[in-house]
């Protein structure tokens, strides 16, 4: 939604692991906080400022299984955003609608259920 992106960024990423207790060295849990922020300085591509907020500090946290199997790990995780901005918890449709009228996005439905994350990685972990 950020229609020129950034020119920098920072994040950091904090996880918590723990093997399963009763399943055996293959099965493990983890725990995770992620955070980051992406902004541009050069006013040069700043068209109107950050009206969304959208170059601020991001927060998310969850937790998640792991697998070990012959052909590598397998994570499910579970995140939720601590922060979301408004751009997150609206709809895409209704935001383009919105962003198309001129109508401001604060007036669109924001449903909560946008917090949530699924993510399933398969392959090397970190």
């Amino acid at each position: 939604y950020v229609a020129l992106g950034g020119f920098a960024r920072v994040s950091f990423s904090l996880e918590l692991r723990t093997p399963l207790p009763g399943l055996g060295p293959n099965f493990g849990l983890h725990a995770f906080l992620d955070g980051g922020r992406v902004w541009t300085s050069d006013q040069r591509f700043r068209d109107g400022g950050d009206p969304l907020g959208q170059e601020k500090f991001f927060y998310a946290t969850g937790a998640g299984l792991d697998l070990a199997t012959p052909v590598g790990p397998i994570r499910m995780s579970l995140g939720y955003k601590l922060n979301p901005s408004i751009v997150d918890l609206v709809d895409a449709a209704d935001l383009f609608a919105a962003e198309k009228a001129g109508t401001p996005i604060s007036d669109l439905p924001q449903h909560n259920s946008h917090r949530w994350q699924f993510n399933l990685a398969i392959g090397s972990s970190f």
